[in-house]
Protein backbone atom coordinates (compact mmCIF):
# COMPACT_ATOMS: atom_id res chain seq x y z
CA UNK A 1 0.00 0.00 0.00
CA UNK A 2 2.94 2.24 -0.56
CA UNK A 3 3.50 4.97 2.74
CA UNK A 4 2.95 3.28 5.94
CA UNK A 5 -0.42 4.65 7.79
CA UNK A 6 -1.67 4.38 11.05
CA UNK A 7 -5.36 3.07 11.18
CA UNK A 8 -7.68 2.56 13.95
CA UNK A 9 -9.87 -0.50 13.72
CA UNK A 10 -12.97 -0.41 15.54
CA UNK A 11 -14.74 -3.57 15.52
CA UNK A 12 -16.52 -5.26 18.18
CA UNK A 13 -15.96 -9.06 16.45
CA UNK A 14 -12.84 -9.65 18.43
CA UNK A 15 -12.14 -12.35 15.53
CA UNK A 16 -12.66 -10.02 12.55
CA UNK A 17 -10.98 -7.27 14.67
CA UNK A 18 -7.86 -9.15 14.90
CA UNK A 19 -7.83 -10.61 11.28
CA UNK A 20 -8.39 -6.76 9.97
CA UNK A 21 -5.72 -5.67 11.79
CA UNK A 22 -3.04 -8.39 10.91
CA UNK A 23 -4.16 -7.77 7.28
CA UNK A 24 -3.50 -4.37 7.52
CA UNK A 25 0.03 -4.80 9.75
CA UNK A 26 1.63 -7.42 7.04
CA UNK A 27 0.62 -4.03 4.37
CA UNK A 28 3.30 -2.22 7.23
CA UNK A 29 1.02 0.04 8.85
CA UNK A 30 0.92 0.64 12.31
CA UNK A 31 -2.37 -0.93 13.64
CA UNK A 32 -4.61 0.25 16.84
CA UNK A 33 -7.65 -1.23 17.93
CA UNK A 34 -11.23 -0.20 19.52
CA UNK A 35 -14.43 -2.44 20.14
CA UNK A 36 -16.83 0.70 21.74
CA UNK A 37 -17.65 3.57 19.61
CA UNK A 38 -16.50 5.83 22.52
CA UNK A 39 -12.92 4.15 22.90
CA UNK A 40 -12.76 5.09 18.97
CA UNK A 41 -13.57 8.59 19.74
CA UNK A 42 -10.93 8.79 22.72
CA UNK A 43 -8.64 7.74 20.65
CA UNK A 44 -8.89 9.70 17.59
CA UNK A 45 -9.52 12.80 19.97
CA UNK A 46 -5.70 12.44 20.31
CA UNK A 47 -4.89 12.98 16.88
CA UNK A 48 -2.47 11.34 14.49
CA UNK A 49 -4.75 8.75 12.61
CA UNK A 50 -4.92 8.73 8.94
CA UNK A 51 -8.09 5.79 8.63
CA UNK A 52 -10.45 4.28 10.75
CA UNK A 53 -11.55 0.93 9.82
CA UNK A 54 -15.39 1.52 11.75
CA UNK A 55 -18.10 -1.26 12.70
CA UNK A 56 -21.26 0.70 11.68
CA UNK A 57 -23.16 -1.66 14.64
CA UNK A 58 -21.89 -1.20 18.38
CA UNK A 59 -22.72 -1.71 21.27
CA UNK A 60 -23.15 1.82 23.15
CA UNK A 61 -22.52 4.17 20.45
CA UNK A 62 -23.05 3.62 17.00
CA UNK A 63 -20.64 3.59 14.48
CA UNK A 64 -23.18 6.19 12.56
CA UNK A 65 -22.83 8.30 16.06
CA UNK A 66 -19.08 8.32 15.39
CA UNK A 67 -19.41 9.18 11.72
CA UNK A 68 -21.40 12.36 13.23
CA UNK A 69 -19.17 13.53 16.23
CA UNK A 70 -15.92 13.08 13.20
CA UNK A 71 -17.85 15.83 11.72
CA UNK A 72 -16.95 18.81 14.69
CA UNK A 73 -13.59 17.48 14.09
CA UNK A 74 -10.92 20.24 12.43
CA UNK A 75 -9.01 17.02 10.44
CA UNK A 76 -11.07 14.30 10.67
CA UNK A 77 -9.48 11.04 9.51
CA UNK A 78 -11.12 9.26 6.27
CA UNK A 79 -13.55 6.31 6.73
CA UNK A 80 -14.00 2.52 5.71
CA UNK A 81 -17.45 1.34 6.90
CA UNK A 82 -17.22 -2.60 7.14
CA UNK A 83 -21.17 -3.38 7.90
CA UNK A 84 -23.52 -6.22 7.31
CA UNK A 85 -26.16 -3.75 6.86
CA UNK A 86 -26.58 -3.29 2.86
CA UNK A 87 -30.03 -1.42 3.40
CA UNK A 88 -30.11 1.87 1.06
CA UNK A 89 -31.05 4.05 4.08
CA UNK A 90 -27.76 2.72 6.13
CA UNK A 91 -26.04 3.46 3.41
CA UNK A 92 -26.80 6.80 1.92
CA UNK A 93 -26.99 8.43 5.70
CA UNK A 94 -22.89 6.73 6.53
CA UNK A 95 -21.81 8.60 3.00
CA UNK A 96 -23.68 11.97 3.91
CA UNK A 97 -22.02 11.53 7.13
CA UNK A 98 -18.44 11.22 5.59
CA UNK A 99 -17.54 7.50 5.00
CA UNK A 100 -15.32 7.16 2.22
CA UNK A 101 -16.06 3.84 1.54
CA UNK A 102 -18.25 1.30 2.56
CA UNK A 103 -18.06 -2.85 2.71
CA UNK A 104 -20.65 -5.08 3.18
CA UNK A 105 -19.69 -8.53 4.76
CA UNK A 106 -19.14 -10.51 4.30
CA UNK A 107 -16.19 -9.15 2.28
CA UNK A 108 -13.03 -10.56 0.86
CA UNK A 109 -9.75 -8.90 2.35
CA UNK A 110 -8.14 -7.93 -0.57
CA UNK A 111 -11.86 -5.62 -1.29
CA UNK A 112 -11.16 -4.34 2.17
CA UNK A 113 -7.27 -3.92 0.96
CA UNK A 114 -8.57 -2.11 -2.25
CA UNK A 115 -10.80 0.10 -0.51
CA UNK A 116 -7.69 1.59 2.16
CA UNK A 117 -5.79 2.35 -0.98
CA UNK A 118 -8.41 3.90 -2.99
CA UNK A 119 -8.88 6.09 0.34
CA UNK A 120 -5.11 6.67 0.23
CA UNK A 121 -4.82 7.69 -3.26
CA UNK A 122 -7.76 10.09 -3.65
CA UNK A 123 -6.93 13.63 -4.32
CA UNK A 124 -10.30 15.07 -3.47
CA UNK A 125 -10.28 18.27 -1.65
CA UNK A 126 -9.61 18.66 2.01
CA UNK A 127 -11.27 16.54 4.56
CA UNK A 128 -13.33 19.04 6.46
CA UNK A 129 -14.50 20.91 3.80
CA UNK A 130 -15.49 17.59 1.88
CA UNK A 131 -17.51 16.10 4.92
CA UNK A 132 -19.79 19.24 5.06
CA UNK A 133 -20.86 18.87 1.66
CA UNK A 134 -24.57 17.22 1.56
CA UNK A 135 -23.50 15.29 -1.58
CA UNK A 136 -20.17 13.83 -2.51
CA UNK A 137 -18.66 12.36 -5.73
CA UNK A 138 -19.13 8.35 -5.29
CA UNK A 139 -18.21 5.30 -7.67
CA UNK A 140 -20.22 2.81 -8.69
CA UNK A 141 -21.24 0.78 -11.95
CA UNK A 142 -25.13 1.51 -12.17
CA UNK A 143 -27.90 -0.80 -14.22
CA UNK A 144 -31.13 0.79 -15.71
CA UNK A 145 -33.67 -0.73 -16.08
CA UNK A 146 -37.72 0.15 -16.00
CA UNK A 147 -40.31 -1.46 -13.56
CA UNK A 148 -40.65 -4.44 -15.21
CA UNK A 149 -36.95 -5.12 -14.67
CA UNK A 150 -35.65 -4.41 -18.70
CA UNK A 151 -32.75 -3.25 -19.34
CA UNK A 152 -32.54 0.47 -20.29
CA UNK A 153 -28.50 1.23 -19.72
CA UNK A 154 -25.54 1.54 -17.85
CA UNK A 155 -22.99 3.68 -16.33
CA UNK A 156 -21.71 5.66 -13.54
CA UNK A 157 -22.79 7.11 -10.38
CA UNK A 158 -21.66 10.58 -10.07
CA UNK A 159 -23.58 11.77 -6.49
CA UNK A 160 -25.77 10.33 -4.36
CA UNK A 161 -27.74 11.96 -1.73
CA UNK A 162 -31.02 10.66 0.62
CA UNK A 163 -33.45 12.22 -2.48
CA UNK A 164 -31.81 11.31 -5.67
CA UNK A 165 -28.60 10.80 -7.43
CA UNK A 166 -26.35 11.84 -10.50
CA UNK A 167 -25.49 9.24 -13.12
CA UNK A 168 -24.10 9.26 -16.03
CA UNK A 169 -25.32 6.50 -18.81
CA UNK A 170 -24.13 5.85 -22.06
CA UNK A 171 -27.64 6.25 -23.66
CA UNK A 172 -30.59 8.89 -22.85
CA UNK A 173 -33.53 7.69 -20.21
CA UNK A 174 -37.09 9.09 -21.61
CA UNK A 175 -38.16 12.49 -19.55
CA UNK A 176 -40.17 12.09 -16.12
CA UNK A 177 -39.90 8.38 -16.77
CA UNK A 178 -39.58 6.08 -13.58
CA UNK A 179 -36.75 3.46 -13.37
CA UNK A 180 -35.44 1.26 -11.04
CA UNK A 181 -31.80 2.15 -10.28
CA UNK A 182 -29.12 -0.11 -9.22
CA UNK A 183 -25.15 0.74 -7.87
CA UNK A 184 -23.24 -2.37 -7.62
CA UNK A 185 -19.31 -1.46 -6.02
CA UNK A 186 -16.93 -4.39 -5.57
CA UNK A 187 -18.17 -5.17 -1.88
CA UNK A 188 -22.10 -6.11 -3.51
CA UNK A 189 -24.91 -4.43 -4.25
CA UNK A 190 -25.65 -0.80 -2.46
CA UNK A 191 -28.28 0.68 -3.76
CA UNK A 192 -31.89 -0.97 -5.15
CA UNK A 193 -33.79 2.09 -5.39
CA UNK A 194 -36.86 3.25 -8.05
CA UNK A 195 -35.96 7.02 -9.37
CA UNK A 196 -37.62 9.32 -11.74
CA UNK A 197 -35.52 10.72 -14.46
CA UNK A 198 -35.64 14.87 -13.73
CA UNK A 199 -32.81 15.98 -15.86
CA UNK A 200 -30.29 15.08 -18.98
CA UNK A 201 -27.74 16.36 -20.13
CA UNK A 202 -24.56 16.14 -21.76
CA UNK A 203 -21.23 14.48 -19.29
CA UNK A 204 -17.89 14.10 -19.38
CA UNK A 205 -18.27 10.25 -20.14
CA UNK A 206 -21.79 10.15 -21.74
CA UNK A 207 -25.36 11.36 -20.98
CA UNK A 208 -25.86 12.58 -17.51
CA UNK A 209 -28.78 12.29 -16.08
CA UNK A 210 -30.40 13.55 -12.48
CA UNK A 211 -32.71 11.39 -10.68
CA UNK A 212 -35.22 11.88 -7.88
CA UNK A 213 -35.71 8.64 -5.59
CA UNK A 214 -39.32 7.50 -5.88
CA UNK A 215 -38.92 5.35 -2.63
CA UNK A 216 -36.30 2.62 -1.30
CA UNK A 217 -36.19 -0.66 -0.94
Amino acid sequence: MGQARRILVCEDEADLRTLVGRLLWDQGHDVEFASTGEAALARLERGDVDLLVLDLVLAGMSGQQVLERLRQFSRPPRVVVVTGRNDYETFALAMRRGADEYLVKPFRLNVLLRACEDVFRSSESAVPERRAERRRSMGGSVHISDPHGSDLGHGTLVDLSAGGAQVELTSPLQLRSVVRVAVDAASGLLVDVKGRVAWQGRGPRGVAHGLGFVHAT
